[in-house]
């Protein structure tokens, strides 16, 4: 029965319709055990192993909330492991959809210069491997927002795309970061809009309105987890990371945020 709830969710989304009609709702339903219980059903792993991704009740910050603990090795040949959210695909156009993600980094966790993504919001297809409109990074002692956008109908590469880079905060050892996301997605000038919130704060850390923030015909797949470009090598990597959320306009941004593992302000 559940799953089969699950499921309808999942139709409901990949057929690009609104669960509920005029109201907020927030995916995936149900509670953290619940989601543990249906984790292959309702996320896809990236990765090079299945050993790479292992649920676990041992809450890093204490207590038994539900997690996902994530490693990367240096040597893994997709350069991957993290994992996106099942018939989550807003595509460019359409109303403002929201995102939460949240990882913790442990507190053996080496600092590198070597940019480490650890939460974006990824292209569903991407023949001409771009850049993640929305990649959140370690960077040393840092976290980093990413960002990368292009207008052209044609010829749309890395090199010709907007990129943006901002500092946002701290990348603390031994405490959740949640990232929370509205996006309105857009490659028209003068047309879309992006907000991000971390860690619960009363302001955002990044808010861009009228002004493209994608790629044209693009469809938006959150992922969470470890992702390196193919010529770093970081050696091993390990963090734990929350569940994805995504939630329909006009879902209020205390109902998404409440999902994420760090406390109230």
């Amino acid at each position: 029965m559940l799953k089969s709830r699950y499921a309808g969710l999942l139709l409901c989304a990949l057929a690009g319709a609104h669960c509920g009609a005029h109201a907020a709702y927030v995916v995936p339903s149900g509670t953290m055990t619940d989601i543990q219980s249906n984790f292959s059903s309702l996320y896809t792993a990236r990765n090079d192993g299945a050993d790479r991704l292992t649920l676990t009740d041992q809450n890093p910050a204490g207590g038994t909330r539900p997690t996902t603990l994530v490693k990367l090795y240096g040597t893994d040949a997709s350069h991957h492991s993290d994992f996106s959210l099942n018939g989550e695909q807003a595509p460019i156009g359409t109303r403002a959809r929201w995102y939460a993600m949240s990882f913790f980094l442990p507190n053996d966790w080496s600092y590198t210069a070597t940019p480490i993504t650890v939460a974006q919001l990824d292209l569903k297809d991407n023949p001409n491997n771009l850049a993640p409109p929305l990649a959140l990074q370690v960077r040393g002692d840092k976290l980093v927002l990413n960002l990368h956008a292009n207008h052209l109908a044609s010829g749309i590469t890395e090199a010709n795309s907007a990129q943006e880079t901002f500092t946002v905060g701290p990348a603390t050892l031994g405490l959740w970061h949640c990232m929370v996301v509205r996006a309105v997605w857009s490659a028209t000038p003068g047309a879309g809009s992006l907000s991000v919130t971390l860690d619960r704060a009363a302001k955002p850390v990044y808010s861009g309105k009228l002004a493209y923030n994608s790629y044209l015909a693009s469809t938006h797949v959150p992922r969470v987890g470890l992702s390196v470009d193919p010529a770093a090598n970081v050696g091993i990597r390990t963090l734990y990371a929350d569940y994805i959320w995504a939630g329909d306009e006009p879902t209020p941004i205390a109902e998404i945020s409440g999902k994420t593992p760090c406390p109230a302000p």
